[in-house]
């Protein structure tokens, strides 16, 4: 069995700075304009898979992504007629899964640039998302498993460094290419 080491020291504030910081620096004063501007608006961060499972493999990425879901969450009830949501997207054709295309490929057929444009438009026009993360998936996929990626990387570094980049996918073995949008409702937010 191979033992990753939990984080690299050097990349790990790096990796929260980008991955949640810049989410709650880009979501803050997109808040405060929607509130100046007096009539609300919408505003929808991108989290990931490894922000709705826990990945042992990417644990820095994941607490990130958990964090931007949370954060996400937490506006269910801000008010202002101004709503935050989060759009969760499964392996889809952009240039981040480039190096590992085809592992991805064979363990599900990816999702359509459009269907993840499709989730984003409809948590934007539907009044009634607020606070809420979409999941967008194949209608199964498998997750991306250390075999897996040990097949395409020779070092742990690289294993650990593809699997931060890629997400592990979404827990069901794969039937088809049919997209499926999940949404995860938030409850009321608790003021203590």
């Amino acid at each position: 069995m191979l033992v990753l080491p939990l984080w690299d020291d050097q990349g790990i504030w790096k990796k929260v700075d980008i991955d949640l910081s810049a989410v709650i620096e880009g979501t803050r004063p997109g808040i405060l304009a929607l509130k100046k501007q007096g009539h609300g608006g919408v505003i929808i961060n991108t989290a990931s898979l490894a922000g709705l499972y826990p990945q042992t493999l990417t644990p820095v990425y994941s607490a990130a992504k958990f964090g931007v879901i949370g954060l996400t969450r937490s506006f269910k009830d801000y008010g202002n007629n101004i709503r935050v949501n989060a759009a969760v997207p499964s392996f889809s054709d952009t240039k981040i899964i480039s190096q590992v295309k085809e592992l991805v490929m064979s363990m599900a057929p990816l999702v359509p640039v459009e269907q993840v444009i499709d989730a984003f438009m409809m948590l934007i026009k539907d009044d009634s998302y607020s606070g809420d993360v979409a999941r967008i998936t194949t209608r199964s996929s498998k997750p991306f498993k250390l075999q897996q990626a040990q097949k395409i990387c020779t070092t742990q570094r690289q294993i650990g460094t593809t699997l931060d980049r890629n997400g592990e996918g979404d827990p069901e073995p794969p039937t088809h290419s049919t997209v499926r949008i999940s949404i995860f409702r938030s409850h009321k937010a608790v003021n203590f």
